[in-house]
């Protein structure tokens, strides 16, 4: 496949471990070679075809994926080029060995028609499913009353439409791709423990497959309304609770971090296949704080390059609203009394993170011998108690969320009683300042997301600045043995 120059710079450039033979000196040299791997994709964003070329660092990964994937899939291909091959009854795995002409029992019809008998364990689940699965079909329940040749055509009947080829609705009428030569090709109920798998009817995952087992389900059961027990996320089938996320999440979280640590506008919209380069605003979540790291760092550029131009030492004054007076005594100047006791929290540099959750900040301290108060921290563990058991019960319902409101009402809970016995305790004497241990910081914002629930992004690293802050440190480091 042929490559503009700008295309192999930039490949060299994204993956300095690419193999390549390709350039001597600044030049390229047009008789050598870059050995790529890539996926062969159909963008849904009006970007089209494409080769998304692959990292070193992921080039085994995807491997070891599309063997998997060709495994999986490898009896519903078979079963697809059987049907695609021969006009005949495709003779999958299950087929019985017979004439296509002979007349069939049930049991054989069964097996024709792709249902497993041998996944039963009692008789009376084997009659009932068998009995089901034949009526489903359209077959007659007793035996000897249909052949092969019969059943031929009830599953090229139910084949889907567009066989042999699979229905891309957003392939805008350019993807075509065989069911035979397709890696996410199945059978219909591969994806589920709960009904057997059906070997003649074919199936093809899609994304809300994918998103319905990245989440606990919201479906409900169909014979009494409530809901699916047994239909379990990835997250709660490995024990994680009912964590919850989006394939789409994925891609705004990986847009960031390409983002922070530095890729051009255009690469990004070519990596995630977008038309316009400017839907990228809508994946970009990087955080004011890294656009105001940028902002210095670029200033700071800026600086030296004036620096090196004039030969002037540059001189920069930091100003700030604080004197040392205002730091040294910040916890006279805004202590101020609360429901509890008093806050030392300093409003100069932030407001309250808190909003009024007292018992759960590090800056609380409340005075031992104040019996009002005391008596308004009994009351306080009384409420949280009660909606503690409250929050215990929503968990047992399954209700969504309820799990995290559970661990922060019982860290609320133990620090109330840590206090109270503290308060009562008679070897504090009174007037002595009570202050308990610090907890997790949880900022108005984190609660604020928590009860509408909304998801927040991972911490995003800019690994270009963390290797230049390593390097720096490393680099003094040495500098002072050296002058030790």
């Amino acid at each position: 496949m042929g490559l503009s120059e700008d295309d192999i710079r930039n490949l060299l450039a994204l993956d300095s471990e690419t193999e390549m033979r390709a350039v001597r000196g600044d030049k390229l040299d047009e008789s050598g070679y870059i050995n790529l791997s890539g996926l062969k994709w159909f963008s849904g964003k009006g970007y089209g075809h494409e080769n998304k070329w692959l990292p070193t660092v992921m080039i085994e990964a995807v491997r070891i994926a599309i063997e998997r994937l060709k495994a999986l899939s490898a009896d519903a291909r078979h079963f697809a080029k059987l049907l695609e091959s021969s006009s005949d009854f495709p003779r999958h795995k299950l087929c019985p060995d017979v004439p296509n002409d002979q007349l069939l029992t049930r049991d054989e019809a069964a097996y024709a028609l792709g249902l497993d008998l041998s996944i039963y364990d009692s008789k009376k689940a084997l009659l009932q499913n068998r009995r089901e699965f034949l009526k489903r079909k359209g077959v007659p329940t007793t035996d000897y009353q249909v052949t092969l040749n019969d059943l031929n055509k009830i599953i090229r009947d139910s084949l889907p439409e567009g066989f042999p080829y699979i229905p891309f609705k957003k392939g805008m009428g350019k993807v075509k791709l065989k069911w035979s030569d397709a890696l996410y090709a199945a059978h219909v109920n591969t994806f589920t423990t709960l009904k057997p798998i059906c070997y003649t009817e074919l199936a093809i995952p899609t994304i809300n497959t994918l998103n319905e087992d990245l989440a606990p389900t919201r479906k409900k059961s169909r014979s009494t309304g409530g809901d699916l027990k047994r239909t379990l996320s990835i997250f709660q089938r490995w024990n994680h609770g009912d964590l919850s996320m989006t394939s789409h999440q994925l891609r705004h979280m990986l847009d960031t971090i390409a983002a922070v640590n530095g890729m051009e506008g255009d690469l990004r919209a070519k990596w995630a296949q977008r038309s316009d380069p400017k839907h990228n605003r809508y994946y970009d979540h990087t955080t004011p704080e890294e656009y105001g790291a940028d902002f210095l760092e670029d200033r700071e550029r800026e600086l030296a390059l004036k620096n090196e131009a004039s030969n002037h030492q540059i001189q920069v004054q930091i100003a700030t609203p604080r004197t040392i007076q205002e730091l040294n005594t910040k916890a006279s100047l805004t202590a101020h009394t609360t429901e509890f006791g008093m806050c030392i929290t300093s409003y100069l540099s932030e407001p309250c993170t808190k909003y009024r959750d007292c018992i759960n900040c590090s800056e609380h301290v409340c005075l031992k011998g104040d019996d009002a108060k005391c008596d308004r921290i009994r009351e306080k563990l009384k409420r949280e108690e009660k909606l503690f058991k409250q929050d215990e019960k929503a968990v047992k319902d399954g209700i969504q969320g309820a799990n995290q409101w559970l661990e922060r009402r019982q860290i609320t809970v133990e620090r109330c009683r840590e206090l109270l016995n503290m308060m009562e305790d008679p070897k504090i004497k009174d007037g002595a300042l009570i202050k308990l241990s610090s907890v997790e910081d949880v900022s108005l914002l984190d609660r604020a997301m928590d009860a509408n629930g909304k998801k927040r992004l991972p911490e995003i690293i800019n690994y270009k600045r963390v290797k230049r802050v390593s390097v720096s440190n490393l680099v003094n480091s040495k500098d002072a043995d050296v002058e030790r």
